[in-house]
């Protein structure tokens, strides 16, 4: 069985058309600011500040100046920094750096440009506020408003497009999906993506330009299930049609915890061994512990996951076993939403904005009680999301 992606929602405020920002004090792009730590920095978007984007931004919380949609601004400290005037001494120090390194004013960790996230890919995670009821085990049907990120990965056998995984759209030309979706010995010609309606049959079907797994996965293992795919035509976005957020979690966008409630989406199976649904299905779960989740799958001595459910995973799923992800559901989204005020306040035709943590991998069948699902967590490969897509480039999805 295979798990869904998470996604994280939050709500923002507008006060211009082009311009998304969070109900606290901003401190403005390229402004002088103090870290966590007392540290002088400057505050600049999270890809242009070495500190943190090197790194596990899972573990690691700056502190946000500012947002520009789904890109944070964050207060990025020099090398190493004084926490006042009047302190001596204080270096800060990183990862993998054999020396601690004194602060220098006006030398800031920055990345070279070509690696800085324009805004151009804001307005993520947004969509209709559909009330329609929300097929994965123990769900109900989904309509496309609801998930508008949502695509099928599709693979073609005997002339016959057969759906494969789900996936999540995270730019005009870029998918997030499970690395384990791509088996060997297939071509990326045998590989199509179908988003735009939650009833497959409707769906527009695209070529893709290629797929890249993470370097470090292994088909003999779980770990590091995460993969991307890049369209050979960008997508038109649309109120049915957008981008999910990554999550960039922060001070003021709170990582989900354990019990808060999640929503997995897909066209897999409607039980262990069942049948394949061509309407788009959604079941809304929980976070469980990763400590938990470890000890239920410990019991099944199994090779795949030698290290255990480690720090690069979520568990969600619900405790009497009545719903889960299954077969079919691999590579698609587990999404959260957070409890920022909405960005569509004023207007009742949204509702709010969805992040994505979690790309669905694996579990033990479907939907059995003690054994939630497990999703590869997306906070755990930003860098290597970052480093292999070119958000700059990304169009801006509709309002009207």
């Amino acid at each position: 069985m295979f798990l869904l992606f998470m996604f994280l929602t939050f709500s923002v405020k507008t006060f211009a058309s082009t311009e998304t920002i969070f109900p606290f004090t901003e401190i403005s792009e390229n402004s002088d600011c103090r870290t966590f730590d007392g540290f002088r920095g400057k505050c600049y978007p999270i890809t242009a500040c070495l500190h943190h984007y090197r790194d596990n931004l899972s573990k690691r919380r700056p502190k946000i100046c500012s947002w520009d949609g789904n890109v944070p601004n964050v207060c990025c400290p020099s090398i190493s920094s004084n926490r006042d005037s009047t302190t001596d001494n204080i270096h800060v120090k990183y990862e993998n750096a054999n020396v601690n390194q004194t602060f220098d004013e006006s030398s800031l960790h920055l990345l070279p440009t070509h690696l800085i996230i324009s805004p151009n890919i804001r307005r993520c995670g947004t969509k209709l506020n559909d009330k329609l009821p929300f097929y994965v085990v123990g769900g109900s049907e989904a309509t496309q408003e609801q998930w508008p990120w949502i695509v099928s990965i599709m693979l073609k056998r005997n002339s016959k497009l057969i759906h494969l995984c789900g996936g999540n759209i995270i730019s005009d030309q870029f998918i997030l999906t499970a690395a384990h979706c791509f088996p060997k010995h297939t071509e990326t010609s045998d590989y199509f993506v179908a988003y735009g309606s939650s009833e497959l049959d409707n769906a527009t079907v695209v070529e893709i330009e290629y797929f890249k797994q993470h370097a470090n996965y292994s088909t003999r293992f779980h770990y590091n299930d995460i993969a991307l795919i890049k369209l050979k035509e960008a997508i038109k976005f649309t109120d049915k049609i957008r981008p999910i957020c990554l999550p960039f979690f922060g001070s003021q966008l709170k990582e989900p915890i354990v019990g808060d409630e999640v929503v997995v989406a897909g066209w897999g199976h409607d039980k262990y061994g069942g049948q394949a649904t061509r309407t788009l299905r959604e079941a809304r779960i929980q976070l469980m512990a990763i400590k938990q989740c470890n000890e239920s799958y410990s019991k099944l001595n199994t090779r795949k996951i030698k290290n255990g459910i480690t720090d690069t995973f979520v568990c969600a799923g619900s405790e009497d076993g009545s719903k889960d992800s299954c077969q079919g559901d691999s590579g698609g989204p587990l999404v959260y939403q957070s409890n920022v005020t909405s960005l569509f306040e004023s207007d009742s035709n949204f509702d709010g904005v969805y992040y994505q943590v979690g790309v669905v991998s694996f579990g033990h069948q479907c939907a059995v009680k003690g054994y939630p699902g497990v999703y590869t967590k997306v906070a755990a490969f930003l860098k290597w999301i970052l480093e292999n897509v070119n958000l700059q480039l990304s169009t801006i999805p509709p309002f009207d």
